[in-house]
């Protein structure tokens, strides 16, 4: 395995980590205003 794949793989990760924070925190602001 190339170090290129696995800073690309990375970098997905960091990308999905980043998305369900912010879906995590869409559904406290939505939980919240109920």
């Amino acid at each position: 395995m190339s170090v290129y794949l696995l800073v690309r793989m990375e970098t997905k990760i960091d990308q999905l980590a980043d998305s369900i924070k912010s879906l995590t925190r869409a559904i406290e602001t939505s939980l919240a205003r109920n």
